[in-house]
Parts: structure tokens; sequence; C-alpha cells
């Protein structure tokens, strides 16, 4: 039954947001990293370690999603 509710949850954001799943994806994803690299902050070595991924594989995400590391040190 959660699961059912769950993905009528899911349904409904995004429907009401005309995004598509990859879209709503992608935003978190981007959430992601943006919330360790303030865990972390700021720092790349750090952020990369906490996600599992390797400095450079951090640096081509942060690339595609338009983040700058540097905005989020302390």
């Amino acid at each position: 039954i959660r699961r059912t509710e769950a993905r009528r949850d899911v349904a409904v954001i995004s429907d009401s947001s005309q995004a598509s799943r990859s879209e709503v994806l992608n935003e978190a994803e981007k959430n992601y990293f943006i919330a360790l690299l303030k865990q972390n902050g700021g720092n790349i070595s750090r952020t990369a370690k906490q996600a599992d991924i390797s400095r450079q594989a951090l640096h081509k995400l942060l690339k595609k999603y338009g983040i700058d590391a540097i905005d989020h040190r302390l």
C-alpha cells in the first residue's frame, strides 16, 4: 500500500510541474551534490569521497549542473 501511495505522490509532483522523469532525477542529483558540498565546506576531495565517486567524476557532474564549489565554501 505504501509503495502505491509513494508512486502516486511522485506522479502528482511530476504532473503538476510538467517535468519529465529525467528532469526530476537531474534536479534531485543536483541538490544532492549541493548538499554534500555544503556539508564538506566546498571541499571537492571530501565531497567526492563521501559520494563514492572520483574527483574527476564529481568535477564533470558539477560542470553538468552548473555548480561552482567555491559558492559552497565556509
